[in-house]
């Protein structure tokens, strides 16, 4: 067993930012102007005026197209990857329909594959309220045999996991209650880490 954590990563808005890019496609196909600091609860279907449903169905088509599977990376996570990436073993731990994992899986692996090597895509909301086999990804985390430090913007899943005993820090995102910046985020993982 590595004497070091393993840091496990939750991908869309911590090492994406996936609902930067889905608002701006929400907005041309809507003719609307969110922005993304309008986002103050996730999913934001009662902010757009919409249903979970036409949400997550225009969420889940947007990651199947090119411009989702060219989201941009978050350049905060993504310089700390490059300056002290090599360090430490990662995984990327994500809840998002099998049907648009393969984007997501060339995306973790064009971008992140030099530190990223395993993936595992845990049941979202919707399976798991109709899904008995789905496994949360706090149930996931709870099977490692190590030391784990699990980043996610989702609060609820931050608390699942911390349930478990493992180390989490939330990232921050409008819709989540971390009152720090992505700059003072990567200040408590180095604490963690002892950088």
């Amino acid at each position: 067993m590595s004497a070091f954590p393993l840091l496990i990563w939750d991908v869309d808005d911590v090492l994406n930012q996936l609902m930067g890019a889905w608002l701006k496609y929400w907005n041309h196909e809507n003719n609307s102007n969110f922005v993304l600091k309008d986002i103050k609860e996730n999913p934001p279907n009662k902010i757009l005026g919409i249903s979970r449903e036409i949400y997550f169905n225009s969420l889940d088509e947007f990651r199947n197209t090119e411009a989702g599977k060219s989201v941009q990376e978050d350049s905060t996570v993504k310089n700390w990857f490059n300056n002290h990436g090599n360090k430490y073993n990662h995984m990327a731990c994500t809840a998002r329909p099998i049907e648009t994992m393969p984007n997501q899986s060339w995306w973790i692996y064009q971008n992140y594959g030099q530190w990223i090597h395993t993936i595992h895509a845990a049941g979202t909301y919707r399976e798991l309220e109709t899904d008995y086999r789905t496994v949360s990804k706090a149930d996931f985390i709870s099977w490692i045999d190590q030391k784990v430090i699990f980043i996610d913007d989702s609060e609820e899943n931050i608390n699942a996991v911390s349930a478990t005993g493992s180390d989490t820090i939330l990232y921050p995102q409008p819709w989540n209650g971390a009152n720090y910046s992505a700059k003072n985020f990567i200040t408590i993982l180095n604490s963690k880490l002892g950088i």
